[in-house]
């Protein structure tokens, strides 16, 4: 999802964390009844000009002195309406234009007008209209510190941890029934910027009556996105079919066991192992309650065993 990374120095740097503050109508950027927090941007704020608005500067913004990184993004219009309206942000600011918004200028000549962070200038109204552009990093979204699925009954519950948040909008859940086809079924509002530990809890109803693969995706208020790691978990005769896949984690080049209580009686007992993308690694078939994987490359995996009627997952690293 970002294609930019903000430096996690610059990150580890900043003191607090911001506050979205989007436009509620068209207006001039120090008027208050223009933001939704009725009052102007300041040091702490993520800046929205909502697509619907065009937002007016109409003198000398000066916010370079902000130790907190400012971002702005533009949806709707960011406009320089008179002679000597500035941007002042600071060196790490960060502006996004989307392919909606526009960036202009009552004038075109010279640099009468612009945005400066620090000393550098990123746009002069000589520069002209801007649309689809940004300048500056983007800041990194979120810190993921875990992702698990656990079934519980008849259901699976999902739950994930993250260190810090930056501009996160919401989470969504997405479940594959064979990690390559992938559907959205949950969707949980993020906590848009935090320095703290933050956990969340959802649960899948619904879910498959065999192995079911959930992965995790964050969203940020400027619509771009990222995936996090992918879980496997299985419900299908969950007491009575179980597999051990040990020692795990493991040192790359070492063997790994993988036992299982499956009937070998009634069907065919196939092994699988797939890696985080859902490519399948090997596959083959045992009529042994115990098998041996060796030659797999450092990563995650997913080993599965099973039959005609039903299987079970393991996850598997090797580091």
């Amino acid at each position: 999802m970002r294609i930019i990374l903000f430096s996690l120095l610059i990150l580890s740097s900043l003191n607090s964390f911001s506050t979205k503050i989007t436009s509620i109508s068209s207006g001039d950027w120090s008027q208050s009844s223009t933001w939704d927090l009725n009052r102007a941007p300041s040091c702490e704020d993520t800046i929205v000009i909502d697509a619907s608005h065009k937002v007016d500067i109409s003198s000398d913004i000066n916010l370079e002195h902000c130790n907190n990184k400012i971002s702005i993004l533009i949806k709707g219009i960011l406009y320089f309406s008179k002679n000597g309206s500035k941007l002042r942000l600071p060196e790490n600011a960060y502006v996004n234009i989307t392919s909606t918004g526009l960036l202009d200028s009552y004038t075109y000549n010279g640099a009468t007008n612009f945005i400066r962070f620090g000393n550098n200038s990123v746009w002069e109204s000589k520069d002209g209209p801007q649309t689809g552009v940004s300048f500056g990093n983007a800041p990194l979204p979120i810190k993921l510190i875990a992702f698990n699925a656990t079934s519980k009954g008849n259901s699976v519950v999902l739950t994930w941890q993250t260190a810090t948040e930056i501009n996160n909008d919401y989470f969504t859940i997405e479940r594959s029934v064979n990690a390559d086809n992938w559907e959205e079924i949950l969707y949980v509002t993020g906590a848009g910027n935090s320095n703290k530990t933050e956990t969340y809890t959802s649960t899948d109803l619904n879910p498959l009556n065999s192995t079911a693969y959930y992965r995790l995706k964050q969203t940020d208020f400027d619509g771009k996105s990222e995936y996090f790691n992918v879980v496997a978990v299985n419900l299908e005769n969950e007491l009575t079919h179980n597999i051990t896949v040990y020692p795990n984690p493991v040192i790359e080049n070492t063997s790994v066991s993988v036992k299982h209580n499956f009937s070998e009686n009634n069907s065919t007992i196939t092994i699988s192992v797939k890696n985080i993308e859902g490519k399948e690694m090997t596959s083959f078939v045992s009529g042994k309650s115990k098998t041996t994987i060796k030659g797999l490359p450092k990563g995650l995996y997913f080993v599965t065993v099973s039959t005609e009627s039903t299987q079970q997952t393991e996850k598997l690293i090797i580091q």
